[in-house]
């Protein structure tokens, strides 16, 4: 499923891959996944996937990587990854 979704979002605009990052801490199981998104090669942002108490599906959070300092900025969720 995350390959098919990484194709998804990739299809959107030329120059844009998506992959999968790896666990953050292998050992546990149940971690949701991570995407980073870059343009051309370089990292312009990552999407994280969270749980919300009381939510039937998962949100997708989406943050921007500032290009000079790398500093994160969020831009927000939603529960429908397209």
């Amino acid at each position: 499923m995350s390959d098919l979704l990484c194709s998804v979002l990739a299809m959107h605009a030329p120059g844009v891959a998506v992959s999968l990052l790896p666990r953050a801490n292998p050992r546990r199981r149940t971690e949701l996944p991570r995407y980073a998104v870059r343009l051309y090669g370089k990292l312009i942002g990552r999407v994280e996937t969270k749980r919300l108490s009381g939510a039937r599906n998962p949100f997708y959070f989406a943050y921007a990587v500032h290009p000079d300092t790398g500093e994160n900025t969020a831009w927000g969720g939603q529960h429908d990854m397209a």
